[in-house]
């Protein structure tokens, strides 16, 4: 299954870490998950994801 999860931003905020670890676990269980960020100032997330992310 390809799943996309949406957030707001890429700074460490409660929303966008439960999203990240949301994906994170679901790739773990072999689904296609990608992340799609609001980024407005051109940042990366605060970690490596193991999951693809936009």
């Amino acid at each position: 299954m390809r799943i996309a999860l949406l957030t707001y931003s890429t700074k460490p905020r409660g929303g966008v870490i439960h999203t990240m670890e949301l994906a994170e676990a679901l790739h773990r269980l072999g689904q296609e998950v990608c992340i799609f960020a609001l980024n407005k100032d051109g940042g990366q997330f605060c970690r490596p994801l193991q999951c693809d992310y936009r």
